[in-house]
């Protein structure tokens, strides 16, 4: 098993989104208050599916590694456990967020 810690500073910008766009995985992600934006953990039990954070001006997504054939096999070793905490600092958007802090959120990735 894979755990891929996650720490993602706010960007300087003033109009924030934070997209999730993973393929099937457990998502759980709860208020900080924290002065970090994003932190947590990704745990991959098949270690083939490592998230990877991509930062552009006022948006941030975190994915999977870009997909291969040679991953597909990964799907059935288990899925992806993701487990974040969003600092409530600053307000932002998100996948089908309001722009509103977190009392907590649970959801399966889609």
């Amino acid at each position: 098993m894979a755990d891929t810690p996650l720490n993602v500073a706010y960007p300087a910008a003033e109009d924030l989104h934070l997209r999730i766009a993973s393929g099937a995985c457990h998502f759980e992600a709860q208020a900080s208050d924290g002065e970090v934006w994003v932190t947590g953990t990704c745990h991959d039990p098949t270690a083939r599916r490592s998230p990877k954070v991509l930062e552009e001006g006022d948006s941030v997504t975190i994915t999977d590694t870009e997909p291969s054939f040679e991953r597909i096999p990964a799907v059935f070793g288990g899925v992806p456990r993701y487990e974040l905490k969003l600092a409530k600092e600053r307000p932002f958007a998100g996948n089908e967020l309001p722009r509103k802090p977190l009392p907590k959120l649970s959801e399966r990735c889609r």
